[in-house]
């Protein structure tokens, strides 16, 4: 057993140094990423649908839609449509409750056509409403988040200044109460900065249905989600893969604090794991090899830490050491990694929590890596997909 404690430390911090070369690369790639500023005087053109598919979600709707209808932008310039996906709540009569002239609702049900055997609702919600838009850009969030004030300015800006035919947006959380809460702010802080290094490098292309633009027109000739619509998740970053690929150089991040969009964490564990087996339940469909060599270095990096620690019983001074320098080197290269992230969103407060959350990372990762690679089916607002 003192071999095999060895060799698990050993690999351990081997993948650790990898893990921290990337990070250190990903940090300097952030800070080459100009950020987006818009200029003085700039007045916009383009007009704007705004899509919010909507699924149970009447505790959210009320006070994303005061939020979306509030924004700095040309009111004549503007739509916002929700697609209600049979929802079992009163969305949809909240939203009918809204007098506001640039708001439609779309009730999903109302159109057989799109209800298709084997194809994830939540796509078709968002086909609908880019169907029916009237709008040549469309911008997304969801039903559950807070828009900032300038939010359609910036992906308007994108669009028309820095000619973008694909835009992704910061996601922040918000109203932390506890440490789980707190964890999943941290790791959507690097979350971001990984989404904004790959799209800027062109390395893999991530996304959040929380905050992207696109152009109207270019979903529609890349054929919006057909070839994997029968994905239940997925509707964010396997399209923007699928948009670089067909307009390479015409995809962007939006970096820039003031256009982040807030949303909550998932308040329990039980949910918790379901949005992340959601999210995992999309890796076999990646065909970017950067991402999913990322992955996998970080799949590994976590078991093999576990693994040392297990075998610490029958670990010698050596494997303990060596043990020990893997997991500190991951901990320092995490902790500069999300404070670049924490410093840009202006949450250094979640630093406090760093040291907690980085055990909990590590079993997370090992976990829901796991679950994604041979457990495909998750429940997510009363569904049963895969």
């Amino acid at each position: 057993m003192i071999t095999i404690a060895f060799l698990i430390s050993s690999t351990a911090l081997l993948l650790a140094a990898g893990y921290a070369a990337l990070l250190r690369q990903a940090i300097r790639v952030w800070r080459r990423i100009p950020e987006t500023a818009i200029d003085d005087g700039w007045r916009p053109q383009t007009r704007i649908s705004v899509l919010i598919p909507a699924r149970n979600e009447s505790e959210n709707i009320g006070a994303c839609l005061e939020s979306v209808l509030k924004q700095a932008y040309p009111p004549e310039l503007t739509e916002v449509i929700v697609i209600d996906d049979h929802s079992e709540d009163e969305t949809a009569a909240m939203v009918r409750a809204v007098r506001d002239p640039r708001l439609k609702l779309l009730q999903l049900a109302d159109f057989p056509e799109y209800l298709l055997p084997e194809v994830a609702l939540k796509k078709q919600a968002v086909t609908l409403g880019v169907h029916r838009a009237g709008g040549e850009l469309i911008v997304c969030t969801d039903a559950d988040c807070i828009v900032p004030a300038d939010w359609l300015r910036y992906h308007a800006w994108c669009f028309e200044r820095e000619n973008c035919l694909f835009t992704g947006g910061p996601v922040n959380f918000f109203r932390e109460s506890s440490l789980l809460e707190r964890f999943q702010s941290l790791d959507y802080l690097g979350m971001m900065l990984l989404t904004g290094t790959g799209i800027f490098t062109g390395h893999f292309h991530l996304s959040n249905g929380a905050n992207l633009s696109y152009s109207r027109k270019a979903f529609l000739d890349a054929g919006g989600y057909e070839d994997n619509r029968h994905l239940g998740s997925g509707d964010d970053w396997l399209l923007s893969m699928k948009m670089a690929k067909r307009f390479p150089g015409r995809i962007q991040f939006l970096k820039n604090a003031a256009a982040a969009v807030r949303t909550r964490a998932m308040p329990t564990l039980k949910t918790f794991i379901r949005q992340r087996k959601r999210w995992a339940s999309k890796s076999g469909a990646y065909h970017q090899w950067r991402l999913v060599g990322t992955q996998g270095l970080v799949f590994l990096l976590c078991w093999s830490l576990l693994l040392g620690l297990i075998a610490l019983p029958w670990a010698g001074s050596l494997a303990l050491s060596l043990l020990l320098v893997a997991w500190t080197v991951k901990g320092l290269a995490d902790y500069f990694f999300l404070r670049e992230g924490a410093v840009f969103f202006d949450r250094r407060d979640l630093l406090q929590s760093y040291i907690q959350a980085q055990f909990l990372h590590v079993l997370y990762f090992a976990g829901i890596g796991l679950a994604g690679l041979f457990f495909r089916q998750y429940q997510w607002k009363g569904r049963v997909s895969r």
